[in-house]
């Protein structure tokens, strides 16, 4: 009599179809955590996005990573989601022996409380909630470098955590090492090149008088501007590098033309007006520079169209460079050059009110105007200023 296979139960089939949905969510952690380490995005965002993913996968209330500091022997805080964060006072924590984290930061091998009566982070400190329902707490390695450790804390669910559950945490961390590596090597990188492109515009200051003080004077004016119209710090540090470097395409113009007291010819003041384009192009291998290049590239253009080198108007020019266009302006016309004298902040004042719309941003142009009668600023030929210049359109 042949036989036939008994059907497996409707328990079996659960069982089989909860482990496959959470051998696919955790790959799917994993494809999410890669495509996060690998973006572009600051070192904090990342780090808050893989706890986010973290605590979400491993049904978590809490997560946090702590750096390690081997100067102060501390942990800084770096990121850290959890259900009490409002209720937290610090952001550093001591390489203490009852520390979780110290012992795991020195052993270099993770930690799993399934179920803990008394979870403390800190001897006397624990972060609130945590130490409740477990935690695990592995060490961020890249290579033979441990650099901090990432835990998990208090599981939704109430079932005490597995090794997977450590297994994925420690895969997790890994990718958060291989992160704060690529962070550091940019940030080298990042200051070399920057250190060089400032040592080209040291270059320009020395072949022309005019230029010297200028880029810092510029810079001082542009960022306090800036402030004024509230921008995000990461915006004003682009106004920043480029005021600092806006005339860097300068380098390549011979010193008796920038210098010359007479008129310029039609060939020469085509010459000079290349500078923007060619401050371009001399910074177009520094990808991360690229926003301070198109500021450069734009700060002679006018909001009616009638700047150079291609004629954009406001709407098509960029905020940072019609910014740097008020400054750079200013700074032009309170500095001595070789065919004029410096002219008195009042009548510059008055300059840029008459043009105000025309050639530069209206309303830049009457916050600007209140810093510098409110005393904001160092001028070389003050000349003081009365409040009572109008602001007004």
């Amino acid at each position: 009599m042949k036989e036939f296979p008994i059907p497996p139960s409707a328990e079996t089939f659960d069982e089989k179809n909860h482990i496959l949905a959470n051998t696919l969510q955790r790959l799917s952690a994993i494809h999410k955590v890669a495509l996060t380490t690998n973006s572009d995005m600051e070192l904090d965002t990342v780090f808050h996005n893989l706890l986010q993913i973290t605590t979400k996968t491993l049904n978590s209330e809490d997560g946090y990573i702590l750096l390690h500091d081997a100067e102060k022997e501390i942990f800084h805080i770096h990121s850290l989601l959890e259900t009490f964060g409002k209720q937290l006072r610090y952001r550093e924590t001591p390489c203490t022996p009852e520390n979780i984290s110290a012992r795991v930061f020195k052993t270099r091998k993770p930690v799993m409380i399934g179920k803990a009566g008394d979870i403390t982070l800190s001897g006397k400190r624990s972060f609130p909630g945590h130490g409740r329902k477990g935690l695990i707490c592995v060490p961020i390695l890249v290579r033979d470098e441990i650099m901090g450790t990432m835990s998990v804390a208090n599981k939704i669910d109430d079932i005490p955590y597995t090794f997977q559950d450590m297994e994925l945490l420690t895969t997790i961390a890994s990718h958060a090492g291989i992160a704060i590596k690529n962070a550091r090597l940019n940030e080298e990188q990042r200051t070399v090149c920057i250190n060089i492109v400032h040592s080209l515009a040291s270059a320009i200051d020395a072949s022309d008088s005019y230029t010297r003080g200028h880029s810092e004077r510029v810079t001082a004016y542009s960022t306090e501007l800036a402030a004024k119209v509230q921008l995000p710090r990461e915006r004003i540090e682009v106004i920043e590098r480029a005021a600092m470097l806006h005339d860097i395409g300068k380098i390549g113009i011979p010193a008796s033309l920038l210098n010359k007291n007479t008129p310029l010819t039609t060939a020469e003041i085509h010459e000079i007006r290349q500078h923007p384009l060619t401050g371009m192009k001399i910074l177009e291998p520094l990808d991360f520079f690229r926003e301070v290049r198109l500021c450069i590239g734009q700060h002679h253009e006018r909001v009616d169209g009638r700047g150079y080198p291609h004629g954009l108007t406001a709407a098509e020019i960029m905020l940072e460079a019609r910014i740097l266009s008020i400054a750079d302006a200013f700074d032009a016309m309170t500095s001595d050059r070789p065919y004029r004298k410096a002219l008195s902040c009042r009548d510059a004042v008055r300059e840029l009110l008459a043009h105000a719309g025309r050639q530069h941003d209206r309303k830049l142009v009457h916050h600007f105007v209140e810093l510098v009668t409110a005393g904001t600023f160092v001028i070389p030929h003050p000349q003081v200023i009365q409040p009572a210049i109008s602001c007004s359109p």
